[in-house]
């Protein structure tokens, strides 16, 4: 709450948050959902849906948006503790765990504006805490309620299927009997096909299409794929940066979505001649598409907000944060493995899924947050908690008898 007051209450100034409460302002007064933002697709809905009903249909209440966003982090704050207790079964490493996410700046940094981020984040969260529940009880109850939990995720970002797939495909390779395991498979999948289907249905009697979420895959391929966003992103100073995206954004992307348009019937085939587009980028330089993905690739892991965009001292401290956590998540990793090798590995699988999932597309850190600090951090906090008891000596806690 800080943090929102100190940054301006009702400020908006993250470039999509606009068209998100513009959808929202449709879905209040109109009634229906935008066929297209500010960018050539619809948004995913969650979020608008959000705050729709979080400022009671009046979107421009922009401080309800971010106090309601900040509860959900409170949550997620939660959470983390959940996931830390139910891994190392300690009260201590749980509390620090929650205190830590109370306290992350990358977090707080989220609602401060109007992102998706929170509310992704938050259901990806508790997605993997089901789980992980699943896995330690072999329930089914929280096999499905995790379906939802990622399902939601996914209306908020369509990234969150990502991490349905790879925990849908971990339970078969886990130890017990074959048909329960193929079963909680089932089970979580259901759960998220529950959950998406009022929307899939939607989608389809709007456009007969299948569409999951929304149609931004293939102008995501494209802008990721395209050599000119490669060299902005290689832009050193900050000024020229700002100019050339600005530049892009109004005279290459929009000449590009006016000519998609003109020939494209639906979502789905609009964004199927992104991918088109997006494939002509790679054919035209295989091996500076390449470079560019490596490019990418690294960035995802990035432990430094882009220099471009931030400050010289808040780019050195988000370094310090993210290497400290990186390092420390990872010795957690690695004292957890005798533990259970098979969560072990399913989070570097996850990690490892997520990051090429992303590769092919515009990479930023706060699109890797979601996925991977909630864990981090609760690794991060077994890690400390257990290197802290190795280092301090057993208290005395009464004296010996004498001998007489």
């Amino acid at each position: 709450m800080a943090a929102i007051y100190w940054t301006g209450a009702n400020a908006v100034a993250f470039g999509d948050a606009r068209d998100y409460l513009e959808t929202a302002r449709t879905i209040c007064e109109e009634r229906a959902y935008p066929d297209r933002g500010n960018l050539p697709f619809f948004r995913a809905p969650l979020l608008p849906f959000f705050i729709a009903a979080t400022t009671l249909c009046d979107p421009e209440r922009i401080v309800r948006v971010k106090v309601a966003l900040a509860l959900c982090d409170s949550v997620t704050a939660l959470l983390v503790g959940e996931i830390a207790w139910l891994l190392f079964a300690s009260p201590r490493t749980a509390v620090f765990a929650a205190l830590l996410a109370a306290v992350n700046p990358f977090f707080i940094a989220g609602v401060c504006d109007v992102r998706t981020e929170p509310l992704s984040m938050l259901f990806l969260t508790f997605g993997v805490w089901l789980f992980l529940g699943a896995v330690r009880t072999r329930g089914g109850a929280r096999a499905l309620l995790a379906g939802v939990g990622f399902g939601l995720s996914a209306l908020a970002r369509p990234a969150g299927l990502a991490a349905l797939i790879f925990a849908a495909m971990a339970f078969p390779f886990m130890g017990g009997p074959r048909k329960r395991r193929w079963f909680l498979a089932f089970v979580m999948v259901a759960g998220a096909v529950a959950t998406l289907l009022p929307w899939v249905l939607r989608n389809a009697i709007r456009y007969r299409e299948l569409i999951v979420v929304n149609d931004a895959a293939g102008i995501n391929f494209w802008r990721g794929s395209h050599p000119e966003m490669d060299r902005i992103s290689r832009i050193k100073d900050p000024v020229e940066y700002r100019d050339a995206a600005v530049a892009f954004e109004t005279n290459v992307a929009a000449a590009a979505a006016r000519k998609i348009e003109a020939a494209a019937g639906g979502p789905r085939e609009r964004s199927r001649a992104w991918f088109a587009a997006g494939l002509e980028n790679v054919r035209r330089n295989p091996r500076s598409a390449f470079a560019s993905a490596v490019r990418r690739a690294g960035r995802f892991w990035c432990p430094w907000l882009n220099p471009q965009e931030y400050p010289a001292g808040v780019v050195a401290l988000s370094g310090i944060l993210n290497i400290a956590l990186f390092s420390l998540g990872s010795i957690g990793l690695a004292l957890y493995r005798k533990r259970d090798p098979f969560v072990t590995g399913w989070v570097i699988a996850l990690f490892v899924g997520v990051w090429l999932a992303h590769v092919p597309n515009q990479v930023v850190m706060r699109f890797r947050i979601p996925f991977t600090d909630p864990l981090l951090i609760a690794f991060a906090a077994g890690a400390v908690v257990t290197l802290i008891q190795l280092w301090t000596p057993p208290r005395v806690t009464s004296l010996p008898p004498t001998v007489s």
